[in-house]
């Protein structure tokens, strides 16, 4: 694995832990549960795009780095709702005028470990 890959997946496991740590306690974070969420989604998709030598824009949409893929993957293409929706968190919930649900936090961190899952598979990594 490349190093630069490997620096994409410690950032990515950061965001996972600290998205998994706010949505714990009694209280969770959700804007920042959210946001971490989808911050662990996008490093995941681009550590494997960065494994591939495929290019990428500097970009917070999720479905936009999947189809950058070669080859497609079909994992990842079949959670493209998702992944539209676990992209706004990128921006939505850092400004006033919005706040995420617990639900919304719940399903965000569920779609963050799903995109973990498999591109650690294709990177030869464990899920841990």
């Amino acid at each position: 694995m490349k190093r630069s890959t490997g620096e994409w997946i410690d950032k990515a496991e950061g965001d996972y832990r600290s998205a998994g740590k706010l949505l714990a306690g009694e209280s969770p974070e959700c804007d920042q549960v959210c946001f971490f969420a989808q911050q662990c989604a996008e490093k995941y998709i681009k550590a494997l795009l960065n494994e591939r030598d495929r290019s990428f824009p500097k970009t917070h949409d999720l479905k936009e780095l999947v189809e950058r893929l070669s080859p497609p993957d079909s994992a990842l293409g079949d959670l493209r709702p998702r992944l539209e929706r676990l992209s706004q968190w990128s921006m939505l919930v850092r400004y006033p005028g919005f706040f995420a649900s617990a639900e919304n936090a719940r399903q965000a961190v569920n779609t963050a470990a799903e995109v973990r899952r498999v591109c650690r598979h294709h990177l030869g990594l464990d899920d841990d």
